[in-house]
């Protein structure tokens, strides 16, 4: 496979081997164990097979990133390797396969994208301190759940949660929906184009792109705080500029912008949109929703203050 695909750069450890919708009880301070003697043995087998794969693979790929996980939101996979003392050299992110579907971004469960938290909670609470990202099945909705503006709001939320940890690689959807009866599916309809013959992009292609051509090659600065935990300020910088993606998870809320100066910014709206801005008085209020916006600035915020809320299409 290497030969076929030298650009390759990551490996799965473990590939849903395990079930995506346990908690590791040690997350809410009680102590694990097995609910019978034939699970504790599988578990048992899981951790001596993972050992025995990433060594083999340290040595004999050593260019290959490891990736533990690959089970749903994976946090029960890790805890049968880190309660049991896995090696932490050999691996070098925990990967999050949590397809999502129908779960809001934000929504902290572990088949949600929001439980990405969970992964890397589970972790801390092994001892461990380990980099996250997306496995190659990150994530996928349907369309038809979800219509087609809301389909592409996750989809670019998905996104900005990989980005906002840092993911190496973030391989939301597909390309385009399948074109044989796995359409059907849970999953084979999860694309950002229509499926053969048509191809159309579906909005969040479009979405996508737009996320793709306004924080291409930034660097994550951090969440700015901007009072409610629910409305969301994401800091990049790139060269000199710096990028602020707004969102709330529902309705609309007013979000202030402060600078040290008056200075003129672009808006890019959801779908590509741009509208030359300036600020009043070092202020610039933008309304956030659950559709992103991004300000591109040449001077960096000071402060993002969310302000006067409100809930028109709920």
């Amino acid at each position: 496979m290497l030969k076929r695909f030298p650009h390759c750069q990551y490996i799965d450890l473990f590939h849903e081997s395990y079930d995506p919708r346990v908690y590791p009880p040690e997350i809410y301070g009680e102590q694990y164990v097995p609910q019978d003697a034939a699970l504790a043995a599988r578990e048992e087998e899981l951790f001596e097979l993972g050992v025995k794969a990433a060594k083999f693979i340290r040595a004999k790929f050593p260019q290959l990133k490891i990736i533990a996980g690959n089970s749903g939101g994976s946090s029960g996979m890790i805890a049968v390797l880190l309660r049991r003392g896995f090696p932490r050299e050999h691996i070098d992110y925990l990967g999050s396969e949590t397809t999502s579907q129908t779960f809001a971004p934000e929504k902290l469960n572990p088949n949600a994208t929001g439980g990405i938290w969970l992964m890397g909670e589970t972790a801390r609470k092994f001892g461990y301190d380990i980099p996250l990202t997306a496995c190659f099945e990150f994530t996928s909705r349907a369309e038809r759940d979800l219509g087609a503006q809301r389909h592409a709001e996750w989809y670019a939320r998905d996104l900005l949660t990989g980005l906002a940890y840092r993911f190496p690689t973030i391989s939301a959807a597909g390309i385009e929906d399948v074109g044989n009866c796995y359409y059907d599916y849970l999953w084979g309809a999860s694309g950002l184009c229509q499926r053969n013959p048509l191809h159309y992009p579906k909005p969040a292609y479009v979405a996508l792109a737009t996320l793709t051509k306004v924080l291409d090659r930034v660097k994550l600065v951090r969440q700015m705080p901007s009072g409610p935990s629910s409305a969301y300020a994401l800091a990049f910088e790139r060269g000199n500029d710096r990028i602020y993606a707004l969102w709330t998870p529902r309705g609309e809320c007013e979000m202030e912008l402060e600078f040290p100066t008056d200075t003129a910014v672009t808006q890019f709206e959801f779908y590509g949109r741009q509208n030359s801005l300036k600020t009043k008085g070092k202020r610039l209020t933008i309304t956030a929703a659950g559709a992103v916006n991004y300000i591109i600035s040449p001077i960096a915020a000071t402060k993002i203050t969310a302000g006067k809320r409100t809930f028109p299409n709920h």
